[in-house]
């Protein structure tokens, strides 16, 4: 078991946004497309979400890259925005308005503290760098050890706030039980580390989803992992995992996309069944899965077809998809339901170069 020391040096201290243009921070000047999406009317209708107030006037993130849209597990209002490049931003508006969390910096992955919201865990090249003051001032946790180890998931146990998961680019999972303070290796998948999904229905179980090596389940709260290649192995591309989404209500269905499309389990991955789509097995590269709290038999997934972006919703588990139209050419990366009202729902989007 490999300990991380905890560095107390800050890396990142929120202060005037710096503006480039109609954009802010970094952002670099393109079609201004981008940043993240809004819907009121459960996928119909679209409007960007961007707006920035500051002191000299409204702004927007709208050339951002966003990477993931993370809320906050005790206001629903609350979301956060983790871009490549232009930082952390958040609403506590439900997206009417944003403001940027520290400096410029690429953001893939946040965990909000369930039981203490103003505590934040964030992602920062190969650095887990954390918050005690809702993101006013950061300081580093702790690095990894190799530069150019990524960490790329992070996630908090359902059942006790300071225990602390982290998925690295190189396959590296680590466990921290102090809050971030120290770090050791608990597994090694040897594939790049996409996310990490923890079943708040039953805090000992969770799931590692991979490129290179498939999907992962964990009954012991990640001391021991159980390879579910096997059981997913009828079809093409099982080796690469890309998201996986657990059902509100039931927690033992599953949903798993991978380069054949959808799948889904009733029982927590042992067996699992096709979803048909719109698109042939393997036509489809999908980003990101969502399920309605409220309504599971509703999800939405995004993906790219033929070179162009894509969003689908079904209302009846799958049995039928609708197409829902986007104002954006960019790739909807993550999709976010609001949790008390659902026919909010957040997209954000992402300019493939």
């Amino acid at each position: 078991m490999r300990n991380f020391s905890n560095v107390k040096h800050t890396v990142m201290i929120a202060g005037a946004l710096l503006l480039l243009g109609a954009g802010c921070g970094t952002a670099k000047q393109m079609a201004p497309d981008g940043g993240v999406f809004k819907s009121g009317d459960g996928g119909e209708t679209w409007r960007q979400s961007n707006a920035v107030p500051t002191t000299a006037g409204v702004r927007s993130f709208s050339t951002a890259n966003v990477l993931s849209l993370v809320p906050d597990p005790t206001h629903a209002g609350t979301l956060y925005a983790g871009t490549a490049d232009d930082g952390l931003f958040v609403s506590y508006t439900g997206g009417a308005d944003w403001r940027r969390l520290g400096d410029a910096a690429s953001v893939r992955a946040l965990a909000v503290d369930p039981t203490a919201p103003c505590t934040l865990y964030a992602s920062v090249g190969n650095r887990v760098t954390k918050s005690n003051d809702c993101g006013r001032v950061w300081f580093s946790a702790f690095d990894v050890a190799k530069p150019t180890q990524e960490v790329r998931a992070l996630a908090l146990a359902p059942d006790n706030h300071n225990r602390l998961y982290i998925g690295l680019s190189d396959g590296v999972f680590l466990v921290s039980n102090d809050a971030g303070a120290t770090g050791s290796v608990a597994y090694r998948f040897n594939a790049l580390i996409r996310k990490i999904v923890t079943d708040a229905k039953n805090p000992a179980r969770m799931y590692v989803v991979t490129e290179g090596k498939g999907l992962w389940r964990s009954n012991d709260a990640g001391n021991t992992w159980s390879d579910l290649r096997e059981p997913l192995r009828t079809f093409a591309g099982n080796q690469t995992g890309w998201e996986l989404a657990i059902d509100p209500e039931q927690n033992q269905k599953l949903i798993y996309a991978s380069p054949y499309g959808l799948l889904r389990s009733e029982n927590g991955g042992d067996s699992w069944t096709p979803i048909p789509l719109i698109t042939a097995p393997g036509e489809a590269r999908i980003y990101a899965v969502a399920i309605n709290p409220e309504a599971p038999q509703e999800m939405y997934y995004s993906a790219v077809v033929a070179g162009k972006s894509l969003l689908y919703k079904t209302v009846d588990g799958g049995a039928n998809w609708r197409t829902k139209k986007l104002l954006t050419v960019r790739i909807p990366t993550t999709i976010h339901i609001h949790s008390e009202q659902p026919e909010e729902v957040f997209i954000g989007t992402y300019l493939q170069q």
